[in-house]
């Protein structure tokens, strides 16, 4: 489906008849990131402009051929193509950049998203080399092209992280991803929980693959790794006179529960149960106990660009379905773990007390799931974002009435991010205050208790391991630490309130960080009205 993109111009001190030859950078700013754009404008056989496109999305770039260039004296106009995109941006000049603002609209109309754009001419300082110095971004390396070791931040609390990897097949689901009709939805679930200490503990690898890496017991075994996890596989499980409160995880999307250790170790050590669901075709790859690997479904990426059938949903809300089946399916294995008298988390399970959490396009997973099963009785979204909102409601508007945490990131660019983001620091920050409101809207009809906690200098990928994968310089490493620090502190905090009943002062009064931003809606917030931007999708 070819995804449309209509811009109005921003003007200002319009250049007559400029020359374009040459390569201009910069970037396309959506909702959610900034996407590095390069133009390249050379002449065609007829005396216009003609070229390429090309947008960094990591991990893999677009590119295609530029079709038109519309100038006047004013004003520009650019058609392009790129990864079956059709892609029209409008701008001027102004203070040497090519600058404008799109809206991208699907061929059903739809809108999707909107957002500036700008780019300059960089004839000898590569502005993607600004970038690749600026790693509070983009941590692929530091600016001397070294790396820091990965090591990822220990858990905090009082009990080892011990893990155990589980194979499961829900019986009563096909699997409608593959063409063979016997496939029903099997699933790879790694499970954290709190462990004892002991001499000779198995240290757990970063991302572990059960059918290959096996011990002679049949256990999964930690092939080499750059990583240090600090969680320790089939750890026995801590001996405690309550049972343990038990959450389940959604990844993002071509990630995998792997990718989030840090944040799951921390919680197993300070007593939950974590159920990290590998979203079969949802995520990047998973490898069956029986050798089988099953890579991410290509109908994701078509279902950025087909269009979508009349009276059917889109692909994303399918997905985000599957998904929320298969914590509800999950969710009744460990029921099943808690009495099976051979098991070692027999009786160790509170199921009481169960939460469910996500990021990205995992994070719509608990509204979801919440919705739907009753037995989840707090959902928290990392950064997640449908349309325009954390909350995906069913067809009939309804959201879920459980507690509800939106930890999101709140990012004060300076002046380099602000170049590359195309904006004054004005337009920057009305455009967040804009797209936190749009947020806000949608969470606003929730009924229950809900909170917002908007974390300064945070990326989308900072709820993840990402950040410290690469570039863990001297000068990035303590704010990385001081982010996810955040990060733990108010998902432990949230769950410690909804599922323990531990009272504490983060949720009911302003934050002590000055980095934080707290809002509350809902019952938490006596079901006052919100303000909804022009532009909203709620």
């Amino acid at each position: 489906m070819p995804l449309i993109v209509l811009g109005v111009a921003t003007l200002g001190r319009p250049v007559r008849s400029p020359d374009l030859a040459g390569t201009w950078r910069g970037v396309l700013v959506t909702q959610v990131l900034s996407s590095p754009l390069e133009l390249v404008f050379t002449r065609d056989s007829s005396g216009g402009w003609a070229g390429r496109v090309k947008l960094s999305e990591l991990p893999r770039d677009a590119t295609g051929p530029i079709h038109q260039v519309t100038l006047t004296d004013t004003s520009i106009a650019i058609v392009a193509e790129a990864r079956g995109l059709r892609l029209e941006l409008r701008g001027a000049f102004r203070d040497g950049w090519l600058r404008g603002t799109y809206r991208a609209v699907r061929s059903n109309g739809r809108l999707d998203f909107d957002g500036p754009w700008a780019v300059r001419r960089t004839p000898s300082e590569d502005l993607s080399v600004g970038m690749a110095r600026d790693t509070s971004m983009f941590p692929n390396r530091n600016h001397q092209g070294g790396v820091v070791p990965a090591e990822l931040p220990p858990p905090t609390g009082r009990f080892a992280a011990g893990r155990r990897i589980e194979f499961w097949i829900d019986s009563t689901r096909k699997e409608w991803i593959t063409e063979d009709t016997s496939d029903y939805r099997a699933l790879m679930v790694t499970i954290w929980y709190p462990g004892a200490r002991k001499p000779g503990l198995v240290p757990a690898a970063h991302t572990p693959e059960p059918s290959v890496a096996r011990d002679s017991a049949g256990r999964p075994r930690a092939p080499a790794d750059t990583h240090v996890t600090h969680g320790f596989d089939n750890a026995p499980v801590a001996h405690t006179r309550q049972p343990f409160p038990v959450l389940l995880f959604s990844h993002g999307l071509g990630s995998g529960g792997w990718s989030y250790t840090s944040l799951l170790t921390d919680l197993a050590s300070h007593g939950y149960v974590v159920a990290a669901i590998d979203h079969t075709y949802d995520n990047q790859v998973t490898t069956f106990p029986w050798g089988r690997v099953a890579w991410d479904t290509p109908r994701w990426q078509r279902s950025f660009t087909d269009p979508v059938p009349p009276g059917e949903p889109p692909f994303t809300h399918l997905r985000l379905g599957v998904m929320a089946k298969d914590a509800s399916f999950v969710l009744t294995r460990l029921e099943a773990l808690a009495a099976d008298r051979r098991d070692p988390l027999r009786g160790r399970l509170d199921l009481k007390a169960v939460g469910i959490f996500g990021h990205s396009l995992g994070g719509i997973v608990p509204s979801v799931a919440c919705r739907e099963d009753r037995r989840f009785r707090a959902c928290a979204n990392l950064d997640g974002n449908s349309v325009g909102a954390p909350i995906l409601f069913d067809s009939s508007g309804a959201g879920p009435t459980q507690p509800f945490l939106y930890l999101t990131k709140r990012f004060l660019p300076g002046p380099f991010q602000l170049a590359r983001s195309a904006m004054t620091r004005e337009e920057y920050e009305r455009f967040e205050t804009d797209r936190r409101l749009c947020a806000n809207v949608a969470l606003a009809r929730l009924t229950g208790p809900v909170f917002t906690v908007s974390i300064t200098d945070a990326h989308h990928i900072s709820f993840s391991d990402l950040p410290f994968d690469f570039a863990n310089t001297p000068e990035t490493l303590p704010l990385r630490h001081r982010i996810l620090d955040t990060v733990r502190g108010y998902l432990r905090a949230f769950f410690d309130q909804t599922l323990r009943g531990k009272r504490n002062t983060l949720f009911s009064s302003p934050a002590d960080e000055p980095r934080v931003v707290i809002d509350r809606y809902g019952s938490a917030a006596g079901d006052q009205p919100v303000e909804r931007p022009a532009g909203c999708a709620w």
